[in-house]
């Protein structure tokens, strides 16, 4: 793990955005609402590591972090929004795709696509605690806490990987009929403790994995 003092060199750079609506909407006349921003840029922050592809972000706002997929630096980078500098950079994650914090249980979820596995990230000490798989094309993450399930994209395997979120242990797949490039997740009923999985494909947004 690297932490602070970072040699920049080639870097990428996070912009940071903050939305106006709402807090301006009375101040600006009916006629120009359509033209009003909506967000306004408040900081352009240096990242680490070679200016190489990103990926998927997922926020902690309890914490106020930010975790950032460096995907082709095989780098998490952990990034603090009030102070709006990094606090860590983290190794170890090839070619890493989804990301996904989980505050309640102190812990990050990342897709190590190339290891086809997914890492386990403790918050507090910032150091992978384990991993888990085999998956074979890890991208997208999502969660469901009251089942205390982790739901991974399996892109080339058509399919959801299921992780238990209290054992750090895989529990099974589930067919999908298609690559799916990330998962969704909406509750249908809190009393049976049932998710409704849907799946977003990378044909559906124009894109090539």
């Amino acid at each position: 793990m690297r932490k602070r003092g970072y040699g920049l060199g080639h870097v990428g750079a996070l912009a940071i955005f903050v939305s106006i609506l709402g807090c301006t909407t009375a101040a600006i006349p009916s006629d120009n609402a359509e033209s009003a921003p909506l967000m306004k840029q408040v900081a352009d922050v240096p990242l680490p590591g070679p200016a190489v592809r990103f990926d998927y972000q997922s926020l902690d706002p309890s914490h106020s972090r930010l975790y950032i997929a460096h995907m082709n630096a095989d780098q998490l980078v952990v990034f603090d929004t009030k102070k709006r500098e990094v606090v860590a950079n983290l190794d170890g994650f090839p070619n890493v795709h989804g990301v996904w914090a989980v505050p309640e249980l102190g812990k990050v979820y990342a897709s190590a696509t190339g290891e086809h596995k997914v890492a386990l990230v403790d918050t507090q000490i910032l150091k992978t605690i384990a991993r888990v798989g085999p998956v074979k094309y890890p991208d997208g993450i999502a969660y469901a806490p009251s089942a205390k399930r982790v739901f991974v994209s399996d892109q080339h395997g058509d399919a959801d990987a299921v992780i238990d979120a209290t054992t750090n242990s895989f529990v099974t797949t589930i067919p999908l009929g298609g690559g799916a490039g990330r998962s969704h997740l909406r509750c249908c009923s809190r009393k049976t403790n049932s998710w409704r999985l849907t799946r977003q494909t990378p044909r559906s947004l124009g894109a090539t994995p």
